[in-house]
């Protein structure tokens, strides 16, 4: 994983009016947590868990977008190096389980505190390169999540 992040936010899709300042949060976080160039490789994946603390929002398809370009010149150079993208709507009121697997330990710890405390949506953001062009149908895998 090259980079990851937590954000108290509710997602917004493309039609959202207040696009410009939900970008620069992101893009403000994103600086504080990357200092490094921006990645070259032309293959990454990038990673959205959005755990809502109420139904409705945006479509989880539509939140790619506005994320993937507030990230672009910060943590890759253009969001056209990404080949895979994962988005995970986790309804708060309904049972889920966490893994501890592929998450920094400071994340993870700071995602438990906030998830029974916390009023607001949270956002787990992660980018990464990806390791193989496998190609896998059917249902997905709850390692995906």
């Amino acid at each position: 994983m090259l980079f990851s992040m937590l954000l108290l936010r509710t997602p917004f899709g493309p039609s959202a009016a207040s696009k410009k300042g939900y970008q620069e949060a992101i893009r403000k976080e994103a600086k504080s947590r990357y200092t490094d160039e921006p990645v070259d490789s032309d293959n990454l994946y990038i990673r959205i868990v959005w755990f809502a603390q109420k139904k409705g929002g945006p479509d989880v398809d539509n939140i790619f977008k506005r994320i993937l370009d507030a990230l672009k010149g910060i943590v890759y150079r253009d969001d056209g190096q990404i080949r895979q993208c994962l988005a995970t709507k986790v309804e708060l009121a309904k049972p889920y389980t966490l893994s501890t697997r592929h998450i920094p330990d400071d994340l993870y710890e700071r995602l438990v505190l906030l998830l029974p405390s916390s009023d607001s949506d949270i956002l787990f953001i992660e980018v990464g390169q990806v390791t193989s062009q496998e190609v896998v149908f059917g249902e997905i895998d709850r390692s995906a999540i």
